[in-house]
């Protein structure tokens, strides 16, 4: 019984975590790719790319590397039509 809820709640918190991460990966693409498009920065996005990558590193450490956040955007991209993002990830 004690193994089951053990089990169980580590499941949950699991699931709940993974949900957690797609929605912040989905938001921060979101937000680079809208200050991209409000201000027309195309041609500069790797240098505003590499100065949230910057900060965000310095403080949050590891995980926001140029090519996370670029990959992020790009999950943004692909997922912006969808209603719900982490329901996909089930």
């Amino acid at each position: 019984m004690i193994d089951e809820l053990i089990i169980n709640s580590k499941k949950w918190i699991k699931k709940n975590v993974n949900t957690q991460m797609v929605e912040l990966y989905f938001n921060i693409g979101h937000i680079i790719n809208e200050l991209i498009e409000k201000y027309r920065l195309s041609t500069s996005q790797n240098i505003i790319i590499k100065n949230f990558s910057e900060k965000l590193t310095k403080k949050y450490g590891k995980g926001y590397g140029m090519s996370n956040l670029k990959a992020m955007k790009k999950f943004y991209l692909t997922k912006r039509t969808q209603q719900e993002v982490p329901h996909f990830y089930k």
